[in-house]
């Protein structure tokens, strides 16, 4: 699997290429897979210490968005308690522009829209 690569980087935030296969944060104790907040962690990106575990026992320091497993793409991680609310009330306000762009393999109509079961 290929490896995130940091794009930028400040004293609050992070932006970093996540590759597709790769999860963002652990979903069981059990995973075998390096995730993402992971590879940050043996990286030495230094992300605040008190940054609380977000749902039950699943540690995502910075984590505000997530990309699915499968999905490749470009997330900004918080570094500070300061940006992590930052990030989470501009994402609350939508006040963030996500784009997503996807390969597909078949013929769309002529407003390059696809509608049926795309899965997960």
């Amino acid at each position: 699997m290929t490896e995130p690569t940091i794009l930028g980087e400040d004293i609050a935030y992070l932006v970093v290429a996540k590759p597709a296969g790769m999860a963002v944060h652990a979903t069981n104790p059990d995973q075998d897979q390096e995730t993402l907040v992971e590879w940050l962690a043996s990286r030495d990106v230094k992300l605040d210490e008190r940054f609380p575990k977000s749902t039950g026992d699943i540690w995502r320091p910075g984590i505000v968005h997530r990309l699915d497993q499968d999905t490749s793409g470009v997330m900004v991680v918080a570094k500070t308690a300061e940006a992590l609310r930052d990030l989470q009330d501009q994402f609350r306000e939508r006040t963030t522009q996500k784009i997503y762009r996807a390969l597909v393999a078949g013929i769309t109509d002529e407003a390059g829209e696809f509608s049926g079961a795309i899965g997960r």
